[in-house]
């Protein structure tokens, strides 16, 4: 930020913003100049009085947003059991700064996203699988397909079988990931998404339409992963919060990602319980 040292304290390693706003509020450092989220750095910082001034926030806020990395995972919820060829099985995605790469093992996707939380990245992990039911508020309500899905509800056939599915490999998940809870803020709300300088992990649901004839599941996960990415460009405000369709009569809903997040560890927020995770629509990825 080009501002000259004219103290430099020395300073405990670094992993995260929120560890710098927290040293910031002890030891009234009002400027740190540059901060590798992630990286145990000693950072050198400038001393202007006992408390940070409106343009030291401005200018650490400018500092984070350019400074952040933002991922996003994408699962596509299937047995785990079996690497099956007819792309039943789990897959996953992770799409990054223009790049995509895709695996089978869930294993294999925990040690992926551990390791992008490691390296001071915010994730964006998705499910392809409901993640909230709707509690309608008049009995006549139940039993009725969530907002867009069509004939594929969540109650029946495939929807019910993904739903149980996924809460259990979305639990798992969680807790494996559980390691980084102290620096990372766990969240449902897409509008945090690109625009705060705290390290996130966000769940979000993914619903794949379109599907013609067989498909792969790491093709669904990557076409879901995209259209995420596509939806939250850094240079603008995030939009995701419009592909939200309202629930008529403000129904309330039950979160299933929230029940995860408060099993494994991730929040002590019960008021996840009744938070509703975006939903992006995608189509699955083709051979060209």
């Amino acid at each position: 930020m080009g501002f000259p040292p004219r103290a430099l304290l020395s300073l405990r390693p670094i992993r995260s913003s929120a560890e710098a706003m927290e040293l910031v509020g002890v030891r009234g450092v009002d400027v740190i100049d540059g901060l590798a989220a992630g990286r145990e750095v000693i950072l050198p910082a400038k001393t202007y009085g006992r408390a940070p001034t409106v343009q030291w926030k401005s200018d650490f806020n400018r500092m984070m947003e350019a400074s952040m990395e933002w991922v996003v995972y994408a699962c596509d919820v299937g047995t785990t059991r079996l690497d099956r060829a007819d792309g039943k099985g789990f897959a996953w995605a992770r799409v990054h700064d223009g790049s995509s790469e895709n695996g089978t093992s869930i294993a294999e996707a925990a040690e992926r996203i551990s390791s992008d939380l490691a390296a001071g990245r915010s994730v964006a992990l998705g499910f392809e699988c409901p993640l909230y039911i709707p509690v309608p508020n008049d009995e006549s309500g139940l039993s009725k397909a969530r907002p867009n899905e069509g004939s594929r509800t969540f109650f029946v056939g495939a929807g019910a079988i993904v739903l149980s599915l996924g809460l259990q490999q979305a639990s798992w998940l969680m807790r494996r990931l559980l390691p980084h809870r102290g620096s990372v803020h766990f969240t449902q709300d897409a509008k945090q998404w690109r625009t705060t300088e705290r390290q996130t992990l966000l769940c979000w649901e993914a619903f794949v339409t379109n599907k013609e004839g067989p498909t792969h599941g790491w093709r669904d996960a990557l076409g879901a992963a995209a259209a995420f990415d596509a939806r939250s460009p850094a240079s603008e405000e995030t939009h995701l919060a419009t592909e939200e369709a309202q629930l008529p009569g403000g129904e309330a809903v039950l979160s299933l990602i929230g029940a995860a997040a408060l099993w494994s560890g991730w929040t002590s927020d019960l008021n996840e319980l009744r938070r509703r995770c975006v939903v992006v629509t995608a189509s699955p990825t083709i051979d060209r």
